[in-house]
């Protein structure tokens, strides 16, 4: 007999609300009227503690979270509050490269950029490894602009500068420091290697990956890991009740081999543009700009912490001391060792030393001094 799927019990039934789900199904309509119509509340939270806001920066369809969130942040989301795992929303859009929605939280006048999440990254930190460079530039101008630290560490001690450089991201590490005045000298808690080692060994990475790729292969189409739990509506939460409705579809493009086919579209060109963005930077090789940037910045740290030690007193030398004593005795030959360990005793003579030796002198006059009296 086949086991029928039973609703969970009441004190765990607030799994989302309706607006959790339009935003999934991607509803930008529906969403919409659940807010202004209907004054549905947009800061709840679901079994997870992700608000609609946090849900609209993870959807496949990025057009259209960038729209739901416009309407829900115009409707007074607060985009401060932290899910279970600590994750704010701009921590979802750093995540998945979610340029637009990114400038869009910025404008708020509250916002915390430096709250960490239960691992410790900030949302620099999940910039850092989201390979978009203009994120990183958007949010190392505010961390400027607000006199903000960029230099927190996580959990396993990596700055937002060292996430970049291990992630082979030169061209968000070159605005990290350039723009955010991220240290170059730190090093990581994990492996104890500085920015230039990682730097380094992402360059040999990157140079292998290279040698081993196939060049009839058809690109990978790389996607957000964040993304995937949200594909399907079963992956986060319970088994649907009702079948999932998907009203906008992604199109499929094609391109024309000539005038009578067309084949669609396999390689996917904006993740290769993205690539290219953090190797490159106005025409020049992003790498080599950011090994120069931090040459600057270490060159110019030495000569301003360097400073000249104290004026310390220090013992004469023994070269020195065997020098004065051939100048002061007559002889034409240099002293022995024995003399010098005599000139030692006389010059460094203990207080107690000098007395007894002065008793004694004087006790020798007085005995030569009886004797010379007849």
């Amino acid at each position: 007999m086949e086991k029928i799927a039973l609703p969970p019990p009441p004190s765990k039934r607030l799994i989302k609300t309706s607006l959790h789900q339009a935003v999934l199904d991607e509803r930008l309509q529906q969403v919409r009227l659940l807010v202004d119509k209907h004054r549905a509340k947009v800061d709840t939270k679901d079994v997870h503690g992700r608000t609609p806001l946090m849900l609209s920066c993870m959807i496949d369809n990025s057009v259209l979270g960038y729209r739901m969130a416009d309407v829900l942040i115009k409707a007074g989301a607060d985009a401060n509050l932290k899910d279970g795992m600590g994750r704010t929303a701009m921590s979802y859009a750093c995540m998945n490269a979610r340029e637009h929605i990114v400038k869009l939280i910025l404008k708020e006048d509250a916002l915390n950029l430096t709250e960490p999440d239960s691992d410790g990254n900030t949302s620099l930190h999940h910039a850092a490894a989201c390979g978009n460079p203009l994120i990183v530039r958007a949010l190392a101008k505010a961390f400027h602009r607000f006199g903000l630290h960029p230099d927190s560490r996580n959990k396993l001690g990596y700055t937002a500068f060292l996430v970049a450089c291990k992630s082979g991201h030169f061209a968000s590490a070159y605005y990290l420091i350039t723009i955010a005045k991220a240290s170059p000298s730190l090093r990581d808690g994990e492996f104890h290697r500085s920015a230039e080692e990682w730097i380094q060994k992402a360059a040999r990475q990157k140079r292998g990956s290279d040698r081993g790729q196939i060049a009839s292969a058809p690109a990978v189409i790389q996607r957000p890991l964040a993304s995937l739990a949200f594909e399907r509506d079963n992956t986060m939460y319970q088994k649907p009740w009702v079948p999932i409705c998907r009203l906008y579809r992604t199109p499929i493009t094609y391109r024309a081999v000539d005038s009578t086919v067309q084949l669609p579209e396999i390689a996917n060109h904006d993740v290769s543009s993205a690539t290219r963005s953090e190797l490159v930077i106005n025409s020049m090789e992003a790498r080599q700009l950011l090994l120069e940037e931090i040459q600057k910045v270490q060159t110019k740290a030495g000569v301003s912490i360097v400073k000249s030690p104290p004026p310390r007193w220090a013992h004469p030398p023994t070269a020195k001391l065997r020098s004065l004593a051939a100048r002061a005795t007559t002889a034409t030959s240099l002293p022995d060792m024995i003399y010098i360990f005599k000139v030692y005793s006389e010059m460094y003579q203990p207080p107690w030393r000098q007395d007894h030796t002065h008793s004694k002198m004087n006790e020798l006059q007085d005995v030569s001094m009886s004797c010379a009296v007849p």
